[in-house]
């Protein structure tokens, strides 16, 4: 276990993503007094995984639409466990959105629920491509049914580069949610 307040503002919740050195919690923003999703890495600066979440949140910055989850902040925090080792851990967050993803409603999805999510999810790929970008990994569990429509939660896998090349050398993405 360890503190479950993160850089003096972030109490975390709970963790949907805990896998190696990558973690992603929802947690409670302190200042800003609303939940937010805080996405880090245990990592040292210069590490290929802190370079990577980086460069997700700074898409996320870039490429704003009302379909894609709001990135807030970017920093460096220090977590301290039980046997009391410091690790370093680069962290942003977002915003929090509320709802069932569509893998969630799988199989219990209305034909009208699924028509506004092709059309929000189509809206958002032509958005991608008119930037000359390509996700490699949307997924079912990356997108949101809030009360506003659908939202698109993650853009970790977002390139400008040559993307089948990347698929194929097996670096980043999903082959099959291409």
């Amino acid at each position: 276990t360890f503190d479950r307040l993160l850089a003096g503002r972030y109490e975390l919740q709970y963790a949907w993503v805990d896998e190696g050195p990558r973690r992603v919690w929802k947690a409670f923003d302190r200042l800003r007094g609303h939940p937010v999703v805080v996405k880090g890495v245990f990592a040292r600066p210069d590490s290929p995984e802190s370079k990577a979440l980086e460069a997700e949140f700074r898409r996320m910055l870039e490429f704003r639409h009302p379909i894609i989850a709001e990135a807030h902040d970017l920093g460096w925090a220090e977590r301290v466990f039980d046997d009391n080792q410091l690790s370093p851990i680069i962290l942003f967050t977002q915003e929090w959105i509320s709802g069932p993803s569509l893998r969630d409603l799988r199989g219990n999805i209305s034909r009208d629920d699924l028509h506004a999510c092709l059309r929000d999810l189509l809206e958002v790929i032509a958005y991608f491509h008119h930037w000359h970008l390509v996700s490699l990994d949307i997924k079912s569990v990356h997108l949101i049914k809030s009360h506003t429509g659908w939202r698109l939660i993650d853009l970790d896998q977002a390139r400008k580069d040559d993307p089948l090349r990347t698929l194929e050398a097996g670096e980043a993405g999903t082959l099959a949610y291409v």
